[in-house]
C-alpha cells in the first residue's frame, strides 16, 4: 500500500486574502468524489476556536503565508452538510427552514444549558449573518 498526502492548504491562503472584502463570498464547485468535504473539513479546523491547530498546520504550504497567523484557530465555525438534509423539502423556502432547524439543533447539542430555550428562526440567521466571519 502507498501513502501519500496531498496539501492543499494552499486554498487558505486564497481565502484570507478575500476575508473582509467585496469578494468575500465563495462557491466550491467541483464533481462528486473530489475532496469538496476534506476541504471544507480543513477550513473549519484551521478557522475555528474549538481546536489548537499550529502544530498541524506549521507542516503545510500555508504556514509560509502572509496571513497565516492573523487567522489561525480565531472564529466560531458553523459546520454543516447539505448531503444530510432530508428529502422532505420540496421549495427553497423548505430547505432553508430545515437548514435553521439543523443549526439551532447542533447549538442545542453545544449548549446543553440551551436545551429547553425557544429560539426564534430569524434571530438565529441574524445572529449568524452579524457574527459570521466573512461580514
Amino acid at each position: 500500500m502507498i501513502n501519500f498526502f496531498v496539501d492543499k492548504s494552499g486554498v487558505i491562503e486564497k481565502i484570507n486574502e478575500r476575508i473582509n472584502t467585496s469578494n468575500r463570498f465563495i462557491c466550491v464547485t467541483k464533481p462528486r468524489r473530489f475532496g469538496k468535504t476534506s476541504v471544507l473539513n480543513m477550513l473549519g479546523v484551521y478557522y475555528g476556536r474549538k481546536t489548537h491547530s499550529r502544530d498541524l498546520f506549521d507542516r503545510m504550504k500555508i504556514s509560509s503565508g502572509s496571513t497565516y497567523l492573523e487567522h489561525l484557530n480565531k472564529y466560531n465555525v458553523i459546520c454543516m452538510s447539505l448531503n444530510n438534509l432530508p428529502d422532505r423539502g420540496n421549495t427553497y423556502k423548505d430547505y432553508i427552514e430545515l437548514i435553521k432547524d439543523s443549526i439551532i439543533d447542533d447549538i442545542k447539542d453545544a449548549y446543553p444549558e440551551l436545551k429547553n430555550k425557544k429560539f426564534k428562526k430569524f434571530q438565529i440567521f441574524l445572529r449568524l449573518r452579524r457574527s459570521s466571519l466573512f461580514s
